[in-house]
Order: C-alpha cells, then sequence, then structure tokens
C-alpha cells in the first residue's frame, strides 16, 4: 500500500455506506440462454373457452405469453423468480414451476416446491404454500408480473448452484392443453450477495482510504458504489480519486481487504465545505461505520 498522501485540512470522519453492484458478466441478473414457446391455453372463443383452432362463428383466442424475467440474488433460503405473463384477453393461468439440475437427464424435470406466490406490482401474496403450482393467474395485454419464490435449499440442498435450467409450465385443463411455455438454461440458483463488512476511513487529512473486507460465496465479480452521510443531511455520492478502483472487483468466499482513495476536499463532493465548517464537537462524535 503506498504511504499515506498529506494534506493540509482535517477530514471529518463520516457515515459511510457501500453499495456492491454484481455485474451482469457474473449471471447475477443476466438470464443467458433462453429458448421461449409462445403456449396458448385457450383457443376459441364461442361464447365460452373451447379447446380446438378458430372456425366459422368463432373467434381465434390470442396465446399466453409466460416468461421468466428476473433471478434476482438471495440470501434468505429462497430463490425468487420473476415472471411476466402477458394475454390480449386477460385470460388466467396456472403455472407450474420446473427445474432441472446440472449432470441430470434431459427429461429429469422435476416440480419446484413454492413458499409464496406474489403479484410483484404490490407485494400481495396470491398463493401460499408449500405448493408446486401457482394457481390461476391473473393476466393483461400489457404483462402482469409475478414472484415465485421458490424453496430451492427444500429441493436442491444447501448452497449455490451454478448450471439449473429452469422451465415454466401451463397446468392443463379440459378445455386447454398444457405444455412447457418458457425455458432458461445454465441458470445461477441461491447466489448470495457480496458483503462487504469493516468499512472504515484511514487517515486523518482531505485525502483518505477507504477501506472494506469483500467476500462472496460464489467468487462473482461486483463492483462497489459507496455514499456518505452527515447527520440530519440526504445521502451524497462517494466518488473515488480513481472511480477505476472500484468496479471488476474479484470476489472470493474468504473476506479479502479492498481500498480507494477518496479527496474529501474535492469541490464536486457536495456537502464537505458545510461539513468542516461544524463544531469541533460534530467533528470529534462521528465515527466511519458500515
Amino acid at each position: 500500500m503506498p504511504p499515506l498522501p498529506r494534506r493540509a485540512a482535517p477530514v471529518l470522519a463520516l457515515a459511510l455506506l457501500l453499495l456492491l453492484l454484481p455485474l451482469a458478466t457474473a449471471g447475477c441478473t443476466y438470464l443467458g440462454a433462453a429458448t421461449a414457446i409462445v403456449l396458448g391455453t385457450g383457443a376459441l372463443d364461442d361464447g365460452g373457452r373451447g379447446g380446438g383452432a378458430g372456425g366459422p362463428g368463432g373467434t381465434l383466442n390470442a396465446n399466453t405469453t409466460a416468461e421468466i424475467v428476473d433471478l434476482p440474488r438471495t440470501a434468505a433460503g429462497t430463490q425468487p423468480v420473476v415472471i411476466r405473463l402477458i394475454d390480449a384477453e386477460g385470460d388466467r393461468v396456472n403455472l407450474r414451476l420446473e427445474f432441472r439440475d446440472a449432470g441430470a437427464g434431459a427429461a429429469d424435470f422435476r416440480a419446484a416446491t413454492l413458499a409464496t406466490v406474489r403479484r410483484l406490482r404490490d407485494g400481495e401474496t396470491v398463493a401460499g404454500g408449500p405448493t408446486t403450482e401457482t394457481g390461476l393467474l391473473d393476466t393483461g395485454p400489457d404483462g402482469t408480473e409475478y414472484v415465485l419464490d421458490w424453496s430451492y435449499e427444500q429441493d436442491l440442498g444447501p448452497g449455490a448452484r451454478a448450471s439449473v435450467t429452469l422451465r415454466l409450465v401451463v397446468v392443463g385443463t379440459v378445455d386447454a392443453p398444457g405444455g412447457v411455455a418458457f425455458t432458461s438454461e445454465n441458470r445461477k440458483i441461491g447466489n448470495e450477495p457480496p458483503l462487504a463488512t469493516n468499512v472504515r476511513v484511514v487517515g486523518g487529512r482531505d485525502l483518505v482510504f477507504v477501506r472494506f473486507d469483500l467476500a462472496d460465496s460464489s467468487g462473482d465479480i461486483c463492483a462497489v458504489d459507496a455514499f456518505f452521510t452527515i447527520e440530519g443531511e440526504a445521502r451524497q455520492v462517494l466518488t473515488p480519486v480513481d472511480p477505476g478502483s472500484v468496479v471488476n472487483l474479484q470476489t472470493a468466499a474468504a473476506p479479502r481487504e479492498i481500498s480507494f482513495l477518496w479527496d474529501t476536499a474535492d469541490p464536486t463532493q457536495v456537502g464537505r465545505r458545510r461539513a468542516r465548517s461544524r463544531s469541533a464537537r460534530a467533528r470529534s462524535s462521528r465515527r466511519a461505520t458500515p
């Protein structure tokens, strides 16, 4: 580590907040290889929902589209699976989430155990669990999104999985046959977010080091957004001297120290001049915290 640069004016110790941003290259939110198959949940509308193709006196009922749109990181033993349903007529649909772990046979899909099914818009629970089917879900022409909270540890055991295939299956009825609606391959399941601990400011002058310990159980590459707060004021962006020092950070299960240089006297760091004019009592009472 290079010696700490020295500047003339004292610096105020502040509360710090580091936000870890997983990169798309780490497979955290990027869906990767996926095959979408549009599947009809109803066909002929002739005053009721029929099961055949359109014909004389009937109107063809548009198909329902079901897709997985996000797999957020998780630290709670469940894997949220965000899905979107689109149907021009607003037909309701019952789904089953299925999975196949790496190394399993091509046909070895199993039904996922769902803890809850929630509407994404307002978080309302529309189906409780444990269950392997969502129950009838509302759809619409503009798309309706739901969160399937998958109890993946119950189905796969503890720990993250790096290559799981997921698919959405429409549960068939007498009037409307079901089938596979969407397949997404090589998904990372149970991927915990990276963790920053032991955040501290090192140095007593305007140019200081911000240091912290970084770890991630699955070794993803990530980036860091940093913020600082002054008591009674809104959170403000902390800009490192070298912005490249907080991106493309390689992680590992064992914590390792990361540091970057922060020029607190930089006039672009909004609020610093006000901070330096505060009383000695305020300056001595604050500490850097995660």
